[in-house]
């Protein structure tokens, strides 16, 4: 018999999304590194950007375990500086990229470009939900479009 219930794919936007990354050299390049981060959530609150979620890596330090890496035992040559942004508001993940100019320009000194070239553009969130549904509750359609 078939079964009562299918499962479904649902893909939806679920808010928008932007990164910034900055590279920091030896001497002193994570002290540099945490005091933009700090400038970065200032100028972020006084612009009155909407950011759900923020998320700091400092690669080359602890981006891939985070807090459970040991600590080096010496100061690391440099550091990749990458704070990535969730909102719901299209125009704050778009005026947070904006802020990679006048960080190269007049923030902390020792800054270079991070791997990301230009000034970051927001990009949409799509998130995946697979979930089953009732039988009765959906119906096959096919509908070719063409360009």
């Amino acid at each position: 018999p078939p079964p009562e219930e299918l499962k479904v794919s649902i893909s939806y936007q679920d808010g928008w999304r932007n990164a910034v990354a900055l590279t920091f050299v030896w001497p002193h390049a994570v002290e540099r590194a945490r005091a933009t981060e700090k400038l970065l959530r200032e100028r972020a609150t006084l612009r009155g950007l909407q950011l759900d979620d923020v998320h700091v890596d400092l690669i080359g330090l602890s981006g891939a375990h985070g807090a459970m890496a040991p600590a080096p035992a010496d100061a690391p040559n440099e550091v990749l500086f990458r704070m990535a942004i969730r909102t719901r508001d299209r125009d704050s993940a778009k005026r947070f990229g904006e802020e990679i100019a006048p960080l190269v320009l007049s923030g902390v000194p020792g800054a270079a470009a991070g791997l990301l070239s230009g000034r970051p553009e927001e990009s949409p969130i799509v998130n995946y939900w697979p979930t089953l549904v009732p039988r009765d509750a959906a119906c096959g359609e096919v509908e070719i479009l063409e360009s």
